[in-house]
């Protein structure tokens, strides 16, 4: 949210507005229906990987689509990696996987998904969970944790 101070001129026909009064207004600025929404949480979201998950997943994340069309043709492997946004799902074996996604619209809560190999109803992940059950917003998953699952 943004805010801004400003003197708008107004129709008091009723006069009850009066002078020196204050005022909180939102002014919607752009609208989609009928689109899928992402989560902020789970664009937040960067497990901690070894160096060697990490050359793993740069190497399998470039081969994405969106990886490319998100930073330009053409693009060193690290440099999509730090710069085109992702989220997190599990694959069907359990397997933290990073898809890249393109944005659209956003506000405090959500973002909305323009193009991504996701899917209405898919889980993405916003943390993970210690084996105590307290949650993190990072960190490498151990054997027993699950990550708490969002769906979209």
């Amino acid at each position: 949210m943004v805010n801004y101070n400003a003197v708008i001129a107004v129709d008091n026909p009723e006069q009850k507005l009066k002078p020196g009064m204050t005022a909180t207004v939102s002014i919607l600025v752009a609208r989609r229906q009928n689109v899928l929404k992402i989560p902020k949480a789970a664009l937040r979201f960067q497990p901690q990987l070894t160096p060697q998950e990490r050359e793993q997943f740069i190497t399998a994340f470039q081969k994405q689509p969106m990886a490319h069309a998100s930073n330009g043709l053409g693009a060193a492997p690290r440099k999509a990696w730090q710069t085109v946004p992702r989220v997190w799902t599990l694959t069907s074996e359990g397997v933290m996987w990073p898809v890249a996604v393109r944005l659209g619209i956003n506000d405090d809560q959500f973002s909305e998904l323009q193009d991504g190999n996701l899917q209405e109803g898919q889980e993405l992940i916003i943390g993970l969970n210690n084996n105590d059950g307290r949650g993190t917003g990072g960190g490498p998953p151990s054997s027993t944790s699950r990550p708490p699952p969002v769906r979209f």
